[in-house]
């Protein structure tokens, strides 16, 4: 159960990413299918840069375009400090976009200028001990200086955009100029500098855009080159967890991982009910006493399968919790293994995970107690009395022609595992025949009858068919079966 809620855990973390982003179904990202010179055909994140200005300057139904580039790394510098820095150039419509937020500056004109830089929180924290740094210049590398203009709050949630600072896009220009960057601003023909997003129209249909893109395609691409390339278009749902592609901005795990996760906890969670069944089943022998006086006293079918699914359910919720204590343990572990240091699994972030914790364990309390509680439920009262249970008893029936010969601890096991209500006197015989004939009718008309004497069969077999009732006639094997624990 622990190894279920790992992998629960980690399918939650994937589908948890970008759910903050307000406008998330109207974004999508151009991506891109190459064709390199050998004939061989992958899918790439990344586009050209230039398809964001002709998509948004010249065809309708975009509300907004950003494009992104993941170029932006150094050693960042302040009086006292030098720490690495990765980050990312970003369009001033960044904040339009995604969901995003700053707790210091002004979104509209913080990526507005060259040479402007907004900073994560960890990093302001770690570059300058406070959040309140707009105003204060940044030094990265040989890429010059930046003023800084705000910082991005910590998302809610978890997106595929990570970074530890955002420069504006409007200096790639200038850094392009001075060689201190490699010319990808105007260039058509390199599938993978950028990441491209637009945000549609609110009646705009992305189907729409597969035209635009061919058009495109058809106007601005080299159709000698040697590489080809086709734009596609990729929602950001779709995005994490998402198909296998190259060059994504940030590690994530593809769709094909996911479901084969989401198959193995399936085998493991049947295969721990399926244990847990036949538990239930060989512990279901000691319990039909039980049942068969539950019956006795009135419950009906339906109210013996609750009790039996409830203890199931109560079982299984319990087992949940000592597992949820594992399972931290194997949590830590996990993320010391460097694919969750990748994806930064942590379930301290993800709170809605505990609710599917609380739906797994029904599922398997369900599933697990299911078919013990439609077995236990079947058993029928039986009631015997049996005499010669001390040794001068035995020895008192042994001399009697109509005897049942034979040890009281045989008799007493096959009633025991056959679910026989056994009493010990004439008296409670008939207090518990009593009480049978105020429970709830039997379902069906079949009887089978059974005595030591002759004429009290014919007696009953007369009764039973007077009043509408089948006689059933035992098979062979039955009769067998009976003999060996009732022989002649």
């Amino acid at each position: 159960m622990s190894v279920c809620l790992l992998i629960i855990t980690l399918i939650n973390d994937q589908l948890s990413h970008d759910n903050f982003h307000k406008k998330r179904a109207r974004i999508y990202r151009v991506i891109s299918q190459v064709k390199d010179r050998d004939g061989r055909l992958s899918t790439t994140a990344t586009t050209t840069m230039p398809i964001a200005k002709i998509i948004e300057n010249e065809y309708s139904g975009v509300e907004k375009t950003v494009t992104i580039s993941k170029r932006l790394y150094g050693e960042g510098k302040t009086d006292d400090k030098l720490i690495p820095l990765r980050g990312l150039y970003a369009d001033q419509s960044f904040f339009d976009v995604f969901g995003f937020s700053l707790t210091t500056g002004d979104k509209a004109s913080a990526l507005a200028e060259p040479f402007t830089i907004v900073l994560s929180e960890e990093t302001a924290l770690s570059l300058f001990n406070s959040n309140d740094v707009s105003g204060e210049v940044l030094e990265i590398g040989n890429l010059g200086l930046f003023t800084i203009t705000g910082v991005v709050k910590n998302p809610p949630a978890k997106s595929h955009i990570t970074f530890d600072v955002i420069a504006s896009g409007s200096t790639m220009p200038i850094l392009e100029k001075d060689n201190r960057l490699q010319r990808i601003t105007d260039n058509w023909e390199d599938p993978y500098s950028s990441y491209v997003y637009i945000l549609l129209e609110k009646d705009a249909h992305p189907d729409n855009f597969n035209t635009i893109l061919s058009q495109i395609e058809e106007r601005y691409l080299d159709k000698d080159a040697e590489v080809k390339i086709q734009f596609l278009l990729q929602s950001l749902s779709s995005i994490t967890p998402g198909p296998l592609m190259n060059n994504k901005l940030t590690f994530t795990l593809p769709v094909e991982v996911i479901i084969f996760m989401g198959i193995l906890a399936i085998i493991v969670m049947l295969s721990a009910c399926f244990n847990y069944t036949n538990l239930s089943l060989s512990r279901a022998l000691t319990r039909a006493k039980e049942v068969g006086i539950r019956k006795v006293t009135g419950a009906t079918k339906w109210q013996v399968i609750k009790q039996f699914l409830f203890e199931s359910i109560l079982v299984s919720m319990l087992s949940m919790i000592i597992a949820i204590l594992i399972f931290k343990f194997l949590l830590e572990a996990f993320n010391q293994m460097s694919i969750a240091q990748e994806i930064s699994l942590n379930i301290r972030e993800i709170y809605s995970t505990y609710f599917w914790f609380i739906i797994f364990g029904l599922i398997v309390g369900i599933i697990a107690g299911l078919s013990p509680a439609l077995f236990l439920s079947s058993f029928k009262p039986i009631i015997v009395l049996k005499s010669a249970i001390t040794g001068s008893g035995a020895r008192a029936s042994a001399t009697h022609t109509g005897s049942i010969a034979g040890e009281d601890r045989v008799y007493e096991a096959a009633f025991k595992q056959s679910g026989i209500i056994r009493v010990g006197s004439f008296n409670q015989l008939f207090d518990v025949t009593k009480a049978f004939v105020h429970s709830p009718l039997p379902e069906g008309k079949r009887v089978a009858i059974i005595n030591l004497a002759g004429s009290g069969c014919v007696t009953a077999v007369d009764a039973c068919v007077i009043n509408g009732l089948e006689i059933a006639e035992l098979s062979q094997d039955t009769a067998a079966k009976i003999k060996t624990v009732y022989p002649d």
